[in-house]
């Protein structure tokens, strides 16, 4: 629900409180922009819009966005595939799924997002990233494209931005993002996973050239006011007092607790497609033995081996089936369930294999 305050500031925008309903009135665009800088609450008001807004005829919302640094994964891959989630955790990088399909990008306080909402029937994503290239091509004097698969190109190399959309019976979004000045020292090494024993069917990051629209005369304000009036003149044509107006994503309850979802290991990790793990478990005597883990949503289903060398840690390793897929998960059950010389023998080894993993 909207909070009045807001209703009050921008008149395109009506909400029956108490209700499940966001609808746009009077204006045909109306733009957003969001004062969070966290990936999950921006995600989650942008999740909220989709599910609840009402569009009319040619109506639309367009949402601006930035957030401090996290990597985001598409909804139907694998995190542990495609990130390096120690270095992650090392460097305090958020990692969060969308609800959109797509591939693995980074995020920075020098990227921005834009959400474009619709209903299915106006739905136009190449309409949108012309748009997003001749606002800049005119205001920035750069040399942009778009390619086959939606991306857009400067100088026809390099990638600036991706794109990705949720298609519904009636709403849509379709949001991309623009690497204006974005850390990308920071960001080589955290979209790739080092350890290749991963066998999944997930969707999987095509990695690309990159490069920033802006070195240092860059400014995150100008460049959503540029976006924003190009926008507003574009679809609210006869209405010059249209203006972006800011929001806070904490004044809606429902996007709260959309947040607290997106934070949760059951979607960020636990959603990911069925995969197998092969990894070697080497013991203090120098054999090797090899195992393989297969992961249902988020849980170990089966371990096999190829060839068991050790009987006794085999047996060991069968007390993680039904085990979350997690080092928490993993530690507290083969403390629980090894005897005090198995855990000073097995439990580091077992636990090592992991992080090699992870």
């Amino acid at each position: 629900m909207l909070r009045n305050s807001l209703v009050a500031k921008c008149t395109s925008l009506s909400v029956a409180y108490g209700r499940r309903e966001l609808s746009i009135m009077k204006k045909n665009a109306t733009v957003l922009q969001s004062n969070s800088n966290c990936i999950f609450e921006n995600l989650a008001l942008e999740d909220y819009i989709y599910e609840n807004a009402s569009f009319k005829d040619n109506q639309r919302i367009f949402l601006l966005w930035r957030n401090k640094p996290c990597v985001v994964i598409g909804r139907h891959q694998n995190p542990w595939h495609e990130i390096n989630l120690q270095k992650c955790q090392g460097k305090d990088i958020s990692i969060c799924r969308r609800k959109s399909g797509g591939g693995t990008v980074y995020h920075d306080l020098g990227n921005i997002n834009l959400t474009f909402f619709c209903n299915r029937y106006t739905y136009n994503r190449k309409e949108n990233l012309d748009f997003i290239i001749s606002s800049l091509e005119t205001a920035y004097n750069l040399k942009l494209s778009r390619n086959k698969k939606d991306d857009i190109l400067l100088d026809n190399t390099y990638k600036v931005s991706g794109t990705a959309a949720k298609l519904g019976l009636k709403n849509t979004y379709h949001h991309c993002t623009l690497l204006c000045n974005t850390d990308l020292n920071k960001l080589k090494g955290l979209l790739f996973n080092p350890f290749s024993g991963i066998t999944t069917n997930a969707t999987k990051s095509v990695p690309s050239q990159t490069k920033n629209l802006f070195d240092t005369d860059y400014s995150y304000n100008k460049v959503v006011d540029t976006l924003s009036s190009q926008y507003l003149e574009k679809y609210n044509r006869e209405d010059i007092h249209s203006t972006c107006v800011t929001i806070n994503p904490n004044v809606f309850p429902e996007v709260m607790k959309k947040t607290v979802e997106l934070q949760s290991w059951e979607w960020t990790y636990a959603k990911s497609p069925k995969f197998s793990i092969h990894c070697n478990i080497v013991l203090s005597d120098g054999k090797s033995n090899k195992y393989s883990f297969e992961i249902l949503k988020g849980v170990i289903s089966k371990i096999h081996s190829n060839g068991i060398n050790n009987q006794e840690l085999y047996i060991i390793l069968q007390n993680l089936v039904g085990v979350c897929f997690k080092l928490i998960d993993i530690k507290n059950t083969l403390k629980t369930k090894l005897t005090y010389e198995q855990n000073h023998k097995y439990l580091n080894l077992v636990l090592n294999a992991y992080k090699l993993i992870c």
